[in-house]
């Protein structure tokens, strides 16, 4: 799901996590400093920190985005 070229990665995947409004499956999108979540049939949106026992599933994705650690 997650294995794309180092350049053309893809900016948004969907998961198996479920929404918290309407249990269908959410949306990860990448952004330049940090990942969303969004359910594509409500419109919910959430960070990834309301999800907090998902991180594993979202791992990959979250390791191609920039952290600050200093």
């Amino acid at each position: 799901m997650w294995n794309t070229p180092l350049f053309g990665r893809r900016r948004e995947s969907p998961t198996d996590i479920p929404c918290k409004a309407c249990a269908k499956p959410l949306t990860a999108h990448r952004g330049c400093r940090e990942v969303t979540l969004s359910c594509p049939s409500c419109g919910a949106r959430y960070r990834t920190e309301d999800f907090p026992e998902h991180v594993d599933e979202l791992f990959e994705f979250l390791a191609d985005v920039p952290a600050d650690r200093i």
